[in-house]
């Protein structure tokens, strides 16, 4: 039988600035058994939440309020917080460094959201 809440147990960072998909994802990932932290809307956010707690994974919309998440990936591998990006435009390139994260593109692959997030964290 297929796991439910697949994401029981897990601490999640949440970084986008949008306030109804934020809430949209927040939703999706505590369904699944997440514990979340945020939506978080801006690096400095993100990285507030990140100096004051631990994190199995994180969830990243590419464009925040105050520069693109691609700015935490340093950190997030110092870390070794696996993440993945969720993002409206697919189609912008990403910096060679993070070439082999795993991209969802809002709305389209939100049904992928939970699997992924499973797999990766």
């Amino acid at each position: 039988m297929k796991n439910p809440r697949p994401l029981e147990g897990k601490r999640i960072l949440l970084a986008e600035d949008n306030e109804d998909v934020g809430d949209y994802l927040r939703s999706e990932l505590e369904r699944a058994g997440g514990t979340v932290a945020g939506p978080a809307g801006s690096l400095s956010h993100c990285h507030e939440l990140l100096d004051a707690e631990e994190f199995d994974g994180a969830v990243l919309d590419i464009f925040l309020t105050d520069g693109l998440a691609t700015g935490l990936v340093d950190r997030l591998r110092l870390e070794t917080i696996p993440f993945i990006f969720v993002t409206g435009f697919p189609e912008h390139p990403l910096p060679e460094k993070v070439a082999s994260v795993p991209l969802l593109a809002k709305p389209e692959d939100y049904k992928s959201l939970i699997p992924v997030a499973a797999r990766t964290f």
